[in-house]
C-alpha cells in the first residue's frame, strides 16, 4: 500500500510542493525551514492550491498543524475527504488504505494531466488530479442537504445568498442553465474576472458582449410556442480538480432574487476519477445528467459531457430527474421519476387505517391534460399521486377512480391564497410567477370540479417577517402528518403536462401507452431518499434552521436516525377555509 500511495502522490504533486523541494535542495530556505513547520510557513505564503496527503508521515504533521490554526478543516463527510476552508491554498487528499489499484511506474505526470484536463481551455487549469474514493462512509449530515435562499430585503435565519453558488476563489468555469438569467447577478458574484461562463437560458438580461469569457448558448431554437427552457442548474469546475452540481428552484435574476423565496440542492465537491478508472459513466446520477445534456444535440454539450465523465459521482446522495421536449419511453419526465421510486423501494407500505400525505408546493398549476365524459384529469391527482403510491396510472378522467385512491392518500396542493399574497413581503411584486389556470377549455372551474378538496395554505405559525411568496417546486410524502418525510423532490417542475409529460395516445380511440410520454419543457430536479444516508435514517422537516437540536437524534426512542430537511414553509399546512380562493394573476 505504501508503494501505491507513493505513486499516487507523484501524480497529484503540485507546483508549490515541487517548488519547495527544489528551493530546499538548493539551500535557498533557512535551516529552520527544513522541517514540516517550515514547509507549512512556505506554503502559507502562496495563494495557489496545493495537494498533500494527510495520511503520509511527511505531510501528516503539516495537516494537523494547519487544522489547529483553522487554515483548513479535515472533513470526513465527503467520500474523498476533501475540504478547503478559509484559504484556498490547501486541499487535503486521504488515500484509501484498501485500494488495490495498480499504477504503472512509467506513467508520467504530464501524460496523466493531459488525459484528464485536456478539455480545459482557460489558463486557470486544475493544479492536480483528484483521487476517486473506493469506500463510502455512511453518516448523518449535520445540516440540511436543501439550502434556502435569502433576498436583499429578507434574510430568513440560516439562509444563504444566491451568489454563494458562484463565489468560490477556485471557480474557473461554470455552466448556468435557467429560464431567465441576469448576467450581472452571476458575473458580479465571481471572485475572479476570468471565469469562463456558459449561459444556457431562454431569456437573458444585462448581456455583456465585450467579454471573451462569456459564451451564450442559443436555446430558443430548441423550444416551441408551447414549451420553455425551464431548467435551473449550475455545473461548476474548480482549479482544485473538482466539479460541483447545483439544482435550484429559482431563476438567476435580480428581480426574482429580490422578491421571491427559493431553495437549492448541491452536490459535494466531486473529484476527478483516478487514472485508468473504468467508472466514467456508470454512476446513475452522472448517467442521467449526461443523458439530459446530450438531448441538446449541440457539440458544446457533448464536450461538457466528456468533461463530466472524468469525475467521480460516487458520493452523490440524490437521483437526477429531467424532462426534455419530445416523446420518450422512460428516460424522462414522470416515468423517470417512477423508475427511481421503484428502484429505491420508495413505494409506501400503509397500515389499514393509515393515509399517505402527498404534498406538492409549486408556483404554477396548469389546466387538465385530458378530458372525459365524467370530468377532467389533472397531472397531480391523476398521474403523480397513483404513481407515488405504486399503483397503475394515469387514472381515468373525473373523480371515480380518484375517489377510490383517496381511501389511501391525502393529496395536498400548497398554493397561496389571495389574502396570503398581499400579506407576504413584497406583495404583488412576487406574484408574477404564480400562475393558476383555473378555467379549463370547457369553461368549467378546475378548482370547483376537481381540486377544491386538495388546496392548502401555509401555516399561520410562520412569522410575517419572513413570509415571502415562494417560487420553489417541492414534492414530498409523509405517513405521520409531516413529523417525518418518506422522501423529497425539488427542482423546476411545476404541476403541468409540459413539465412532467403526458401519456402519448397510441390509437385514434384515445387509449394511451403507459410507457410513452411527451414532454414540452426542459426541466431538472433531484429526488432525495433518507436511506442513502443511513438505512435507519428519516427526513425531518425544519423551517427556520438548517439543523436539528441534536444531530442524528432518534424519534420517540425508535431506531430511526434523523436528517434535517430545510423547507421554505412550515409543516403541516392548513386547509383552505370556505372563504379562501387560490391566487390567480388573471384575476387582476
Amino acid at each position: 500500500m505504501n508503494r501505491q500511495r507513493s505513486d499516487v502522490q507523484n501524480v497529484v504533486a503540485s507546483y508549490w510542493v515541487n517548488k519547495y523541494e527544489k528551493l530546499k535542495s538548493k539551500g535557498e530556505v533557512e535551516e529552520s525551514e527544513r522541517t514540516n513547520i517550515g514547509k507549512e510557513n512556505f506554503l502559507n505564503q502562496h495563494d495557489d492550491p496545493i495537494m498533500i496527503d494527510s495520511q503520509s508521515d511527511e505531510d501528516g504533521e503539516v495537516v494537523r498543524s494547519l487544522a489547529k490554526k483553522r487554515k483548513i478543516r479535515i472533513d470526513h463527510t465527503n467520500e474523498t475527504n476533501i475540504k478547503s476552508e478559509c484559504s484556498d491554498n490547501v486541499v487535503i487528499i486521504n488515500d484509501d488504505d484498501d485500494d488495490d489499484t495498480e499504477y504503472s511506474e512509467t506513467e508520467s505526470l504530464e501524460e496523466t494531466h493531459d488525459e484528464n484536463v485536456s478539455q480545459v481551455k482557460n489558463e486557470r487549469k486544475p493544479h492536480s488530479l483528484g483521487i476517486e474514493s473506493r469506500k463510502t462512509e455512511t453518516r448523518i449530515p449535520e445540516e440540511s442537504p436543501i439550502i434556502i435562499f435569502n433576498t436583499p430585503a429578507i434574510h430568513p435565519p440560516n439562509s444563504t445568498s444566491i451568489s454563494s453558488i458562484f463565489d468560490s476563489k477556485s471557480l474557473y468555469k461554470t455552466y448556468v442553465f435557467s429560464f431567465e438569467l441576469d448576467v450581472d447577478l452571476v458575473v458580479n458574484s465571481f471572485k475572479s474576472s476570468d471565469v469562463e461562463t456558459h449561459i444556457i437560458a431562454q431569456n437573458v438580461y444585462n448581456e455583456i458582449h465585450d467579454s471573451q469569457h462569456i459564451v451564450y448558448h442559443d436555446v430558443k431554437s430548441l423550444i416551441t410556442e408551447w414549451s420553455c427552457h425551464h431548467s435551473k442548474m449550475v455545473i461548476n469546475f474548480h482549479t482544485t480538480g473538482h466539479l460541483q452540481v447545483f439544482i435550484s428552484t429559482s431563476n438567476f435574476t435580480l428581480a426574482e432574487y429580490g422578491a421571491l423565496g427559493g431553495c437549492f440542492w448541491k452536490s459535494d465537491l466531486l473529484p476527478l476519477l483516478q487514472p485508468n478508472s473504468k467508472n466514467k459513466i456508470q454512476e446513475p446520477f452522472k448517467k442521467d445528467l449526461c443523458d439530459y445534456l446530450l438531448q441538446y444535440k449541440r457539440q458544446e454539450m457533448k464536450n461538457l459531457v466528456k468533461e463530466i465523465q472524468k469525475y467521480s459521482f460516487s458520493s452523490v446522495k440524490a437521483s437526477f430527474v429531467s424532462s426534455t421536449p419530445g416523446v420518450s419511453h422512460g428516460e424522462f419526465g414522470y416515468l423517470k421519476f417512477h423508475e427511481h421510486l421503484k428502484n429505491q423501494q420508495l413505494f409506501p407500505t400503509l397500515k389499514e387505517d393509515q393515509h399517505l400525505k402527498i404534498l406538492s408546493q409549486v408556483s404554477t398549476i396548469a389546466g387538465p391534460f385530458r378530458y372525459g365524459i365524467k370530468g377532467s384529469s389533472n397531472i397531480f391527482t391523476h398521474i403523480l399521486c397513483p404513481l407515488i403510491l405504486g399503483q397503475d396510472f394515469p387514472l381515468a378522467p373525473g373523480r371515480d377512480e380518484l375517489d377510490n385512491l383517496l381511501t389511501k392518500i391525502e393529496p395536498i396542493i400548497l398554493f397561496p391564497t389571495r389574502s396570503e399574497l398581499f400579506m407576504a413581503q413584497r406583495g404583488l411584486m412576487g406574484a408574477g410567477c404564480l400562475i393558476y389556470d383555473n378555467v379549463n377549455k370547457r369553461g368549467k372551474s378546475q378548482y370547483d370540479e376537481l381540486l377544491k378538496d386538495f388546496f392548502y395554505k401555509r401555516s399561520m405559525a410562520e412569522s410575517n417577517k419572513f413570509f415571502v411568496n415562494n417560487h420553489s417546486k417541492i414534492y414530498c410524502t409523509s405517513k405521520d402528518d409531516f413529523a417525518t418525510l418518506e422522501w423529497i423532490f425539488i427542482g423546476s417542475m411545476n404541476l403541468s403536462k409540459s413539465a412532467w409529460g403526458y401519456p402519448v395516445a397510441k390509437s385514434k380511440s384515445g387509449n394511451s401507452d403507459s410507457r410513452s410520454l411527451r414532454c414540452n419543457n426542459w426541466e431538472v430536479g433531484v429526488l432525495l431518499d433518507p436511506k442513502t444516508f443511513d438505512e435507519h435514517a428519516k427526513f425531518v422537516p425544519v423551517f427556520d434552521t438548517n439543523k436539528l437540536e441534536t444531530v442524528g437524534r432518534r424519534l420517540d426512542g425508535a431506531d430511526e436516525k434523523l436528517v434535517p430537511i430545510r423547507l421554505p414553509f412550515k409543516l403541516p399546512p392548513q386547509k383552505y377555509d370556505e372563504s379562501d380562493k387560490p391566487w390567480c394573476k388573471f384575476d387582476l
